[in-house]
């Protein structure tokens, strides 16, 4: 008798193999983030070449050895038998006074997981110094070959007229030197260029384009731009922070060395850096104070003024004193990364699949590049490896399972798990999404596709199947939602919410609108190395090796009872967003949108005893303004100037005229939705609370009659302007502009923060002053703290921690009276007193 468990992914979904790179013509370069994978050549040979290393050499010998920051360099790679290389180059000026010598370096990749490079000679042998000693980039500026262009006359002419631009070296060294060498040598296939190639007398940037400068070139990619699209000491600038930036950050070389840089915190290429408590927390030389920044979440995001999009992730206070600070960037770049890739691929994408038998349907291509994609196959797999662990027929778990029915001849059941999110509870005001819960479920074909079971299952077994609903499934559940080994699945999930929510309320005419469905990921590549095909090939390797494909056979009388099972999947194209209400947000999160508030300034404990952390970035600006077009001319640089003006003085105008015809109405504005199960898209917003009426101020009239000098001024090249909502705008009314009123304290306040335990020793104490966030670990019970504070309005919260031993009090006194006391149990005594001054 065979009692088959068979599990494995499903989904309509298109054919995915692993890519192969059509033939290239030709390639447009795209701006990158500092940091990118290629730019990491170019700043070890900075860092030999321009800043550190020279600078300790001789005065003579610096100025032959140093290639200064007015000079492009360009790296570009190649492979031989398998191993990458990166040849990086700088430009040669045209002027005879000027040098001829080219110093090149040649990085060979020995782990794209780490980002440990070696630097090799032209034949590709490990570099030695005049002296025979091996040349290591950290300590050496020798460089892998100081290249005369002078002894190849056709270069040394080419050189003078019309130059040698650096992606133009680089090209000539490689086929001059590095293939002659080594004649494996492939083609060059990617390459970075500190500034976008010129489109002057090299052409540099037309020979890419059409395919004669490195031709099978697939991508390229610069950082900043030419001279003649702006000042030279502004580009200079830029390269040089970045370098110093990659210096103060511990000179990262992994492949998520642009979010250890900090420059992947919802921005993209050509952004400002992010600001905010959530950036400084995460520099280095901070102290942040209690905070595990590997639990960072995002649990807000907002579309401010002037496109900026604000943030906040929440963390769970520190369990040592490592604050893993590098964990916490990546998490933060995750959740960045996570948010574009579900803005700019399509919903149908979003699956992962899972199946010995469709070794060509793993993965969307594009889905395949990122952290998403590896996130959620990995999650796939992972979960596959779970429920082997519980149905095993060894496991206590497994034999409940298995036992749980009459078996009969011929028994079986087909299933096939996949990963769905529940509905998320989410809350809006002011044009911000709370995510307040975004639970994930798992659930089995069958309860999908009734009737419609595995061919080798004809007739499933109902027993198995019930058994197998009620004992496996809440277990691979509350894993999902719980256990660390999901934990980057849950964070890109709280991504995918923020997507969903920025789709239907931002479609047009938001910041980041030109991004949604777009297809295009390239901004966003795995801050690790991977390959959905090794991860098939790994479920593969354990199905095979009987891991997912266990077998167990018992003898009972005329019959051999035999065990076989596989499975798996996650399905994230379709997100439920629940939208609470204000009393409902109160009882899950009282303090939810008064934290989120305060992250803006600082790093604030909420009553949970969660830490939170707001930011802000201005994403999209350089792409904006540029599609918005530029004035080619003098004459068209001032009408731009004089529409703006008159433009401005309108909206000043309208905005006045506004703030005295609408007062802010008290409380929340909010939505109330219809159940989860209708489509997000159907959701209309309830309309809000009427305000009171406001007292009659007289108008100002001076926003009008500055209008009406500019129009005179102009003469009537600008017609009119129209400022209007349609009816039916979803949108609905007009926002709203409240009164702000700041409460300032008459009188210094002392306060007295008190922790006791019944163990005479309490584990950790959490508060909150001045300066922030602080904590004191294994202290002696009773603890207490004494300060004063002139501040007015802020938040006062003090927790005490504590081991299996021990209860907890903790208790708030102001000005000599007593506020707050609370108190724990243990074991895991937490007791947590906040109030609001």
């Amino acid at each position: 008798m065979v009692l088959a468990l068979l599990f494995s992914g499903f989904g309509a979904t298109p054919s995915y193999g692993d890519p192969t790179p059509a033939p290239y013509s030709g390639v447009e370069p795209r701006k990158v983030l500092p940091g990118d994978p290629m730019h990491i050549p170019i700043l070890f040979y900075r860092f030999r070449h321009t800043e550190d290393l020279p600078s300790k050499l001789a005065k003579d010998e610096q100025a032959k050895t140093t290639v200064t920051w007015n000079r492009n360099v360009a790296a570009f790679r190649f492979s031989v038998d398998g191993t990458v290389y990166v040849v990086v180059a700088p430009s040669i000026s045209r002027f005879d006074n000027a040098t001829t010598i080219a110093f090149i370096d040649i990085y060979r990749l020995d782990n794209a997981n780490t980002g440990q490079w070696a630097l090799v000679d032209p034949h590709l042998r490990p570099l030695v110094d005049a002296q025979g000693r091996s040349v290591d980039w950290r300590t050496s500026w020798y460089p892998s070959d100081q290249w005369d262009v002078r002894k190849i006359p056709a270069i040394e002419a080419e050189r003078k007229s019309p130059g040698l631009h650096s992606e133009r070296m680089a090209e000539l060294y490689l086929n001059e030197v590095v293939k002659k060498n080594n004649p494996a040598a492939t083609t060059s296939d990617i390459g970075l260029s500190e500034r976008i190639p010129c489109e002057g007398p090299t052409k540099c940037l037309a020979g890419l384009r059409d395919g004669s400068l490195f031709p099978g070139l697939r991508d390229m990619r610069y950082l900043t731009e030419e001279k003649s699209k702006r000042p030279e000491y502004a580009a200079q600038n830029e390269l040089s922070s970045s370098y110093d930036t990659w210096v103060r950050r511990d000179m990262p070389t992994g492949p998520d060395a642009s979010a250890q840089m900090g420059f992947r915190d919802f921005t993209v290429p050509g952004d400002k850096p992010a600001q905010g408590p959530t950036a400084k927390a995460l520099e280095p030389g901070s102290d942040p104070g209690g905070i595990d920044f590997s639990t960072l979440q995002l649990r807000y995001l907002a579309e401010g003024k002037g496109g900026t999009l604000e943030y906040a992730f929440d963390a769970t206070t520190a369990t040592s004193p490592d604050h893993k600070i590098p964990e916490g960037r990546n998490a933060v770049a995750r959740a960045s990364d996570a948010f574009f890739v579900w803005l700019s691929l399509s919903p149908s994408t979003f699956w992962v699949n899972l199946n010995p038998a469709e070794p060509d349907r793993i993965i969307d291509d594009q889905l395949g590049t990122t952290d998403v994609g590896r996130i959620l196959l990995q999650a796939d797999f992972q979960m596959k490896k779970l429920i082997g662990s519980l149905i095993h027929p060894d496991s206590a778990l497994g034999q409940q399972f298995w036992g749980s029915t009459d078996l009969t001849a011929g028994s079986c059941i087909s299933h096939r798990q996949w990963i769905v999110p529940e509905p998320a509870g989410v809350y809006e005001q002011d044009g911000g999404l709370y995510i307040v819960d975004a639970p994930l479920d798992v659930k089995s074909e069958t309860e999908y596709f009734q009737g419609q079971a595995d061919s080798s299952c004809v007739v499933p077994d109902i027993g198995l199947e019930s058994a197998f609903r009620n004992l496996i499934l809440p277990k691979v559940k509350e894993a999902i939602n719980d256990a660390p080994e999901f934990a980057e699945l849950r964070q890109v999930y709280l991504s995918r919410v923020a997507a969903e929510w920025y789709r239907q309320r931002h479609a047009s005419g938001g910041t980041l609108s030109t991004l949604i469905d777009s297809g295009d990921v390239r901004n966003w590549p795995a801050l690790r190395p991977w390959s959905p095909r090794d991860v098939f090939n790994q479920y593969v390797d354990s199905y095979n090796k009987h891991e997912f494909n266990v077998t167990r056979q018992v003898e009972r009388g005329d019959y051999i009872y035999e065990t076989t099972y596989t499975y798996g999947g996650v399905d994230f194209s379709e997100v439920p967003l629940n939208q609470l209400t204000e009393s409902a947000l109160a009882q899950a999160h009282p303090d939810l949108t008064d934290v989120i508030g305060k992250s803006f300034q600082s790093s604030v404990p909420d009553r949970r005893g969660k830490i939170w952390l707001g930011g802000s970035s201005e994403p999209l600006q350089e792409q904006n303004a540029a599609a918005a077009g530029s004035p080619s001319d003098l004459g068209s640089l001032v009408m731009s100037a004089v529409a703006a003006t008159i433009l401005v003085a309108f909206l000043v105008g309208f905005y006045l005229r506004s703030r005295r015809r609408r007062v802010a109405p008290a409380g929340f504005h909010y939505a109330t939705l219809p159940p989860p199960t209708q489509p997000w898209s159907t959701y209309t917003p309830a309309p809000q609370r009427t305000p009171p009426p406001p007292p009659t101020t007289k108008r100002p009239n001076w926003p009008w009659v500055l209008l009406l000098v500019v129009l005179l001024l102009v003469g009537g090249g600008i017609t009119a302007f129209v400022v209007s909502r349609p009816a039916n705008d979803p949108a609905g009314p007009a926002p709203t502009i409240a009164p702000t009123t700041v409460k300032t304290p008459d009188t210094t306040r002392t306060m007295r923060y008190e922790v006791i335990s019944t163990s005479g020793r309490v584990g950790r104490v959490l508060y909150i002053d001045d300066n922030g966030v602080q904590q004191a670990l294994d202290v002696a019970s009773p603890w207490s703290k004494d300060l004063t504070t002139q501040q007015g309005d802020h938040l006062i919260t003090l927790t005490g921690q504590n081991g299996q031993d021990g209860d907890v009090t903790c208790r708030i006194t102001v000005d000599g009276t007593v506020r707050v006391e609370k108190s724990s149990r243990a074991p895991n005594a937490h007791a947590i007193c906040s109030l609001d001054s």
